[in-house]
């Protein structure tokens, strides 16, 4: 199934940059794309991942999971690409250049790379927390689409055991685009995962 249009405008993972920020950001690079550098200040307070409908495969990999004990962030690890970015209301920074850019998470100080300009993932491909990421843009909003994962947590927020997981087959589509203010960030998402998630 693909999980699609969250989070919903009411739970938008919106984040916000500072008057200086947004006097010294020109809207767009002097390539032409949208400028989405600088510090953005998470203002979502949870994730509010959609219900999942796992598969055997899947129920059976979270199953006596305890989040007292097996959540990442007791490591200092990477949860996901999706959960991290709002963590605990975290600054993150993004820089920009004409092939790449990069996200910065607040949380554990995640470096993320979206390679611009490419139609495909590549076909070897290390699986990772953070997963292989190419991005594209549809008039001045940023597409992102992130293969390439190990099997890892999707959340356990709110849950004491049997954590839903996705597996290396997870595939995460991400909208980044900026209000015309320059003030606000707004994220959305959608995924599917054929081995873990029904559908």
């Amino acid at each position: 199934a693909e999980y699609a249009g969250r989070p919903t405008p009411a739970e938008a993972s919106t984040a916000l940059a500072s008057d200086a920020v947004i006097r010294s950001r020109p809207a767009y690079l002097s390539n032409g794309q949208p400028n989405l550098r600088g510090p953005w200040v998470s203002t979502q307070p949870s994730l509010d991942m959609p219900e999942i409908e796992p598969t055997a495969a899947g129920e059976q990999a979270g199953a006596g999971l305890v989040r007292h004990f097996d959540s990442p962030v007791l490591r200092c690890q990477p949860t996901n690409i999706l959960f991290d970015w709002i963590f605990e209301r975290v600054t993150n920074d993004i820089y920009q250049d004409d092939d790449t850019i990069t996200l910065q998470y607040g949380y554990l100080d995640i470096v993320r790379t979206i390679h611009l300009g490419r139609s495909e993932h590549p076909t070897t491909n290390s699986p990772s927390a953070l997963g292989h990421s190419i991005g594209l843009w549809e008039n001045d909003v940023l597409i992102v689409d992130t293969i390439g994962f190990e099997r890892g947590v999707l959340d356990h927020v709110g849950r004491s055991a049997g954590f839903p997981m996705h597996s290396d087959q997870w595939h995460v589509v991400e909208r980044f685009e900026v209000e015309a203010n320059g003030r606000t960030l707004t994220r959305t998402y959608t995924f599917d995962d054929p081995l873990f998630m029904q559908g």
